[in-house]
Order: C-alpha cells, then sequence, then structure tokens
C-alpha cells in the first residue's frame, strides 16, 4: 500500500531512478523548489528569506497576531490577509468574550485593510481554497493545518509571530527544505476516501520523522484519477506527518476548480522537471488502500478497518495499555473493549461526526448522502453530526437534496465551524467513542475534562466509512462492505455568499477607523531581555515520546479565552502536568524577590528559595562567582515537545508564567521551535540528559525542583554559538553536573528576537534605533 524510499531519487517519465545529474542542481527542477525560489528575497539559496502573498487566521490567533503588529507600529497591511471566525462561534464560554473578538477583528479589518470572514460562512481553510488559493503562490496561517498544495499553492502553517513578521514587512527564515516525492499510482477502490489514503500515509511516515519538515511533493499518473477535493482532503492532513509544507502536480482537474469558483486566471500548470532530484520518495498505490482507522491517541496509530474488526480485542487493549501509560491514567480508565459486541466480536462506536477543513467537503457529504440515502440511523444512543465547511457548500448541498437526505437518515447538519476538530463541538458522553472525519484524535480533543473525571476519545475515519457505520447502527463498518452508487452530482459555487456577507478590505484601510477592545482582550506583557547568565528552575518534566501542544496549552473552551495572555497562562499543562502552574509561579515569584520587583508573598516557596541558593553556591564553589545579571527563570523538559497545532499559545503562555527555556532531546516540529524563539525562550538541546526517566538524581537524570545553570548565555547567543556548557544542580543530593546544551542554528533575527525577550521586544527596539 505505502512503500517508503529512504535514499536520493530522480523522477522522469513517471517513474523513479537513482542515476542522474548532480543533485544540488537536479534538486532545482522540483515544483518546490522553483515556488520557493521566486518568494526567496534572500538571495541565498541555502538561507531562505521568504515572503508570503497572503495570511490567513481563525478567531483563537488573529486578536493577538494583531495587537503584536499594532505594537509593532501596523498602519496598513501590506499583503492580503484573512480574519476567519470558525472556532470560537459556538464556544459558549465566558459571556461575551468570542463575540468581543469577532468585533476587535472586524474592526481591525476596516482599519487595517484586511479581509474579513463572519462566523459559521466558512471554516478558514475552505475558504482560503475557495478565494485565496493559486497556483504558484504562497501562504502563511496561523493554523497547522494551512496547507492547499493540491491547488499548486504551497501553505505553511505556524505561530502567529511569524505572521506578524509578514504584516511588519520582515521575512520568514527557513533552511533551504529537503523535497520529498509522493508517488500516486492506480485508482481509489469505491468506498475508499482521501481520509483513508491520508491515514495510510501518516502511518507510514510519522513515528520516524521521514518527512519532518521537509515538503511533500505529489507525482504519479494516479492523481488523474482523484477529484480535486479527494486532493484536497489527503493534502489538509499531510500536516500529520510533520512536513513543513506540500505541493502537488497540477492539471485539468486543478483548472476546472478555479474556473467553477469563478478565478481563472489563478491556474497554471505544474509539474517536475525531468530528472528532478528528491531527497527521498514515498510511493502510495492508491488501488490496495483500505478504508482505514486512527485510534486514540495519535493520526499515526493506524489500522485498516477490517483488520480491527477481526481483532477487535487485542488491538483496543493494547490501545488501552498504551494509552493509559501514556497520560498517567489508572489501569482500567480507558475502557475501549467495552465497545465489542460479545455477540458478534464487532465495535460499536458511540457517535459519528463529519467536519471541518477535512471531513465537510461537498464531495464528502455527497458520498455520505449517497450511503445514507433511504437509509436510519436509528433511534437509539448513536448519533451522527455533519458540518459543511463553507456556506457555498452548504447551499449547494440545499440545492441537489444532499441536505434532506442527510437529515431525513437523521444526521444533523449544522453550519461551518472547527469545534468538532479541537474539542469545541459534539462533545461525546463520559467513556464514549467517537469516530470523525477531523483532523486529529490528541487525548482529550473532543473535549472531554480528565481534572472531573471525564474522558472519552476519537478514532478518526473517512466520510464514507462513517456513513457506513452510521447506517449500520453505529457498528463499525467499511465503507466498501456496502453496494452503493455514487452519484458525484456537479458542483456549482456561488461567490455572491462571500460578496453578500464578507469584508473585503485589502487595499482600503480607513485610519479613522476605532479598534473595538472587549474587556477581555489585554495586550501581551513586556517580556524581559535575556540576561548575561541564567539560573533555570525545572517546573516540568514529561517524559512521553512525544509531547503535543493540546497537552502544553490546552484546546476546546480554553480557546476562548487567547485574547487575554494572564487568563490562559493559569491553563498551562493543566490536562498533563496540573501542577506546573503552581511550580512555575514560585520560581516567578522567588525571581521578583530576589530582583526587588513586588510579589506575591503567598507563592513564594521556601523550599525553591533554598534550593535556589543552594545551586548558585554549588555552582560558585567549582566555577567562581557569576558576572553580570542572573536571570532566574521555569523550564519544561520533554523529550520532543510540539506536535500538533501551531498555537502559539504553547509557548507564549509558559513566557507569561515566566518561563525562558524548554529543553528536549529534538523538537516535534518547526513551528513549535519557532514559538519558542519568537516568545524570546532558549530552544534547548541537550543529548546528554535522561528526560525518558525524569526521577532520580543520576548524573544525567532530571527532575522537578531541580535547577539548571548556564553562565555566560547572552554572550553565547549573541556571539553565534550553536552550544555551550551548562549545569544542572540536582536538589535532591545537592549534585552539580555539567552537560553540553545546542540551540542549533539560529538566525540573525532569531538570535536578536531571543535577546530582545521576545519578538515585541524586538520591534520596539528597532523602532528606538530607526528613530
Amino acid at each position: 500500500m505505502v512503500k517508503l524510499i529512504r535514499h536520493g531519487v530522480y523522477y522522469t517519465n513517471g517513474a523513479f531512478v537513482t542515476e542522474g545529474p548532480a543533485p544540488e542542481i537536479a534538486r532545482k527542477g522540483t515544483m518546490a523548489s522553483s515556488i520557493l525560489a521566486s518568494h526567496n528575497v534572500g538571495g541565498d539559496e541555502k538561507d531562505l528569506k521568504i515572503k508570503f502573498d497572503a495570511l490567513a487566521s481563525h478567531d483563537i490567533t488573529y486578536v493577538g497576531i494583531l495587537m503584536t503588529a499594532r505594537a509593532g507600529g501596523l498602519t496598513e497591511l501590506p499583503l492580503p490577509y484573512v480574519l476567519t471566525n470558525c472556532h470560537n462561534s459556538l464556544c459558549a464560554v465566558g459571556g461575551t468574550i468570542n463575540e468581543d473578538d469577532h468585533m476587535f477583528g472586524l474592526s481591525a479589518a476596516k482599519k487595517y485593510g484586511a479581509i474579513y470572514v463572519p462566523a459559521h460562512q466558512a471554516v478558514i481553510h475552505a475558504f482560503m481554497r475557495e478565494m485565496m488559493s493559486g497556483c504558484g503562490k504562497m501562504i502563511l496561517g496561523s493554523d497547522s493545518h494551512t496547507r492547499y498544495g493540491a491547488l499548486g499553492t504551497m501553505a505553511i502553517g505556524e505561530g502567529g509571530p511569524e505572521l506578524v513578521k509578514q504584516i511588519l514587512s520582515r521575512t520568514y527564515d527557513v533552511k533551504s527544505p529537503d523535497v520529498i516525492a509522493v508517488r500516486l499510482t492506480g485508482a481509489p477502490r469505491p468506498g475508499v476516501g482521501p481520509q483513508d489514503v491520508a491515514l495510510a500515509l501518516i502511518g507510514a511516515v510519522f513515528s520516524d520523522g521521514f518527512v519532518k519538515n521537509k515538503v511533500l511533493e505529489f507525482v504519479g499518473d494516479g492523481i488523474k484519477n482523484l477529484p480535486i477535493e479527494f486532493r484536497n482532503g489527503i493534502d489538509v492532513m499531510t500536516t500529520e506527518t510533520t512536513c513543513l509544507s506540500s505541493i502537488w502536480v497540477t492539471d485539468e482537474e486543478t483548472e476546472r476548480y478555479f474556473t467553477v469558483h469563478g478565478r481563472p486566471e489563478a491556474y497554471k500548470k505544474l509539474e517536475p522537471a525531468d530528472m528532478a532530484y528528491y531527497e527521498g520518495a514515498v510511493e502510495i498505490d492508491l488501488s490496495k488502500v483500505e478504508p482505514m482507522i486512527a485510534l486514540p491517541f495519535h493520526p499515526s496509530n493506524t489500522y485498516t478497518i477490517r483488520d480491527l474488526n477481526e481483532n477487535a480485542g487485542d488491538i483496543l487493549r493494547a490501545v488501552e495499555l498504551k494509552g493509559e501509560a501514556q497520560l498517567g491514567l489508572a489501569p482500567g480508565t480507558l475502557r475501549l473493549t467495552d465497545k465489542i459486541d460479545p455477540a458478534t466480536g464487532r465495535v460499536k462506536v458511540d457517535q459519528g461526526v463529519i467536519a471541518g477543513c477535512a471531513g465537510g467537503t461537498f464531495d464528502n457529504l455527497s458520498a455520505a448522502a449517497d450511503i445514507l440515502r433511504g437509509k436510519s440511523i436509528g433511534p437509539d444512543a448513536f448519533a451522527l453530526s455533519a458540518y459543511p465547511a463553507s456556506q457555498p457548500a452548504f447551499v449547494r448541498m440545499l440545492d441537489t437534496g444532499i441536505a434532506s437526505d442527510l437529515m431525513r437518515a437523521g444526521a444533523t447538519l449544522r453550519t461551518a465551524f472547527c469545534g468538532p476538530c479541537f474539542g469545541a463541538g459534539d462533545v461525546p458522553a463520559n467513556g464514549g467513542l467517537s469516530i470523525r472525519h477531523s483532523t486529529r484524535n490528541f487525548p482529550n480533543r473532543e473535549g472531554s475534562k480528565p481534572g472531573e473525571k471525564q474522558f472519552a476519545s476519537v478514532a478518526l475515519m473517512d466520510a464514507r466509512s462513517i456513513a457506513a457505520t452510521a447506517a449500520n447502527g453505529g457498528v463499525l463498518t467499511a465503507a466498501d462492505e456496502l453496494d452503493v452508487t455514487y452519484n458525484k452530482p456537479e458542483y456549482v459555487f456561488d461567490k455572491s455568499i462571500y460578496e453578500n456577507r464578507c469584508w473585503f478590505g485589502y487595499g482600503k484601510p480607513d485610519s479613522d477607523v476605532d479598534l473595538k477592545f472587549g474587556p477581555n482582550i489585554v495586550d501581551w506583557p513586556r517580556m524581559k531581555k535575556l540576561s548575561d547568565n541564567v539560573v533555570l528552575g525545572v517546573a516540568s518534566v514529561i517524559d512521553d515520546d512525544v509531547t503535543t501542544t493540546d497537552e502544553l496549552i490546552p484546546s476546546g473552551e480554553s480557546s476562548s479565552y487567547r485574547s487575554n495572555p494572564f487568563r490562559l497562562s493559569r491553563l498551562t499543562l493543566s490536562r498533563r502536568d496540573p501542577e506546573y502552574v503552581n511550580r512555575a509561579d514560585a520560581v516567578a515569584a522567588t525571581a521578583k524577590k530576589a530582583d526587588g520587583e513586588e510579589y506575591d508573598e503567598n507563592l513564594i516557596s521556601e523550599t525553591v528559595e533554598q534550593t535556589l541558593r543552594a545551586a548558585v553556591a554549588a555552582y560558585e564553589a567549582e566555577n567562581g562567582a557569576l558576572f553580570g545579571s542572573i536571570g532566574v527563570a521555569s523550564l519544561v523538559c520533554a523529550v520532543r515537545p510540539g506536535d500538533g497545532s501551531a498555537r502559539e499559545q504553547a509557548a507564549s503562555c509558559q513566557r507569561v508564567l515566566g518561563g525562558a527555556a524548554n529543553i528536549a532531546r529534538d523538537y516535534a516540529t518547526k513551528r513549535y521551535r519557532s514559538n519558542l524563539i519568537n516568545w524570546g525562550m532558549l530552544p534547548l538541546r541537550c543529548d546528554e540528559m535522561d528526560i525518558g526517566k525524569c526521577k532520580g538524581s543520576g548524573e544525567g537524570e532530571i527532575s522537578c525542583g531541580d535547577w539548571v545553570i548556564i553562565p555566560g548565555v547572552r554572550e553565547a547567543i549573541a556571539s553565534g554559538a550553536e552550544s555551550f556548557d551548562g549545569y544542572l544542580y540536582h536538589s535532591e543530593n545537592g549534585r552539580l553536573t555539567k552537560h553540553t546544551f545546542n540551540v542549533g542554528t539560529l538566525t540573525d533575527d532569531e538570535r536578536k528576537i531571543i535577546l530582545a525577550g521576545s519578538l515585541t521586544g524586538r520591534t520596539l527596539e528597532e523602532k528606538e534605533e530607526n528613530k
């Protein structure tokens, strides 16, 4: 089904060969290299400085981005910026705060010249595909699933500060990425949908980071057998492989998409040059892909539905054990095996959802209607919800009868909303198992609250198999088990739906418009500059193989507080390490007390003060006094943090609490490392530290309450050093051990941001320098 080629290859006449021109020349023949080169304003082919064609955000990120850009002197947007409202539109949290954010967004669109898409009109990526994509373009979004490669558009999801840089006419700085070819052959069989192909790909490449921070370039004669929305459905899920971006060959099907959407000029033919060189390759035979399921708690935990139904007991028990170990749950907490019908041995689920940028397309919902037409999902506990991804798609569903077919079968239709993907919509009952055509199934991503003894789970599937399961009353059923005629009605796009409701303000700023601030919208606090030396209190140690951004800062209803940095920061690591905030508070209060600043006496910990003094004394006894300023701050240690969402708050909330660094074996994604840097935090790596053990006081082991001392760190960062020595003080036994820390390659701009304490700090420095 999926084959990985872990060495360089050339692509010619639809096949891979191993010999050809010099790779450094032939790699320029990839589509990705050509598009990146055309957007690189720095002149260096290896260290790219990218200017994008457009930006996109939704309502849990754009407030912070615009507030930061405003502090940096924003008066008019220099490129199209789309503000969508698809995340907090149905969250009944905090009274008026969600709509306050929306009104701020509308006023900012008028003042600065942005495009504003009101709530319920479209999810962010549906609108960007329909209205903003274009062959050869590049788009940057503050959402990790910013992917429009199937429409010839290289798109990247990053944290908000990277959008601020574009708004303030800075650049997106990145090493020229490796490009991995994905060759598609054959044609999908009936009942197999885009999520099935995507899950097969994710399951094959995620675990060992084969495509991490690389660009996936889709080629092969199988592409012609895929409708454009099928391609979009695969493409949006490439985020879960941890790749940087994606791009596809374009053809008549791509051209038809732009023509249907009234933008024929956005099309141009894209294909790699003959003998283009790729650093590796993936081969997928579409004809061999089966209906798939990604079991909790990651999109890479994939099985065929057939295998799961044949071996449900063994597979689900293994998932239970792994999940309980990963999440620190008591044995027996996860009860997935209870979902097995003892009479038939098949799995019965509690809920189905088809939604968002991955699931809510017209084609997916049309196929679901074909399966459910004339059937009933039944009057029992199983429920099915569908969220068309845009109002134009919803209107076409009404025009063609698709909507009524779904509703007559018992499905509930909702408006465009991303809630089922991030824990703010269709929360199942405690102990429930929901199958979803959405993007992620991380722990608690469905909205349960483990702190209140709630736990539910999500498995990812394609809309077709979800509909087949619904038709079977919730008994897990692959769509290829049914004999279905797929009608494939023609899609007609009505642009007037957007013209009648959206604010198209790009190029038309009005400086006289006042921004509308709700009481929850608060400026970011000013972050301290990097001190000459740092003494870092270990506030959390996470020994999971991967730590997601959902664990670093929870999704769901907490998203409504993202316009208030202080209030949101209190939720940091709340579902993974509930004591983290208290530990970080104690370190921060101790730091303020030492610096003579105002502090809360109630947060002072005698133990923290004593171990801090002991750590500094132990260091100075061996090495002499620390010269210059000493910054006391907290840090988080994790094996591989940052998988998942682009949300900058995974880093900024640590910073608001007084954090100054992470220590990791590696960082799961570029975007999380970039978020740390943009918030003035040190993205430290230390291969010597055994984060995986986390307990005890062996030489390389690290525990909460320990201290990390890095002398001369400011000078090291300023000089361009990639590695430097530091010391770990083991509070349990008073030992001091020496270690080498690595920050990797930093651009000049990134170094200046860390030295200034944040991107905002650096921007303000520049304003002073330019006076």
